[in-house]
């Protein structure tokens, strides 16, 4: 999907979708955010920041090295 189409299925311009691309948006608020992932088919998860891993990433992480 380019920039202009998604920049026409969420209203946004296609300098828009590129700026939020390359980190070059000042500011992009929420309703963007969640717009652009339901497109993309993605979700925001919010969470308590974590100093250690949970059990669930460390076997993540494990079954991925394995498939290497």
């Amino acid at each position: 999907m380019t920039q202009d189409e998604l920049g026409r299925i969420l209203g946004m311009s296609r300098a828009t979708i590129s700026g939020i691309e390359t980190g070059n948006i000042n500011e992009i608020g929420i309703r963007k955010i969640i717009a652009l992932l339901a497109v993309l088919g993605l979700e925001l998860f919010v969470g308590q920041k974590q100093r250690y891993p949970t059990l669930q990433q460390l076997r993540r992480e494990n079954h991925e090295k394995k498939q290497r």
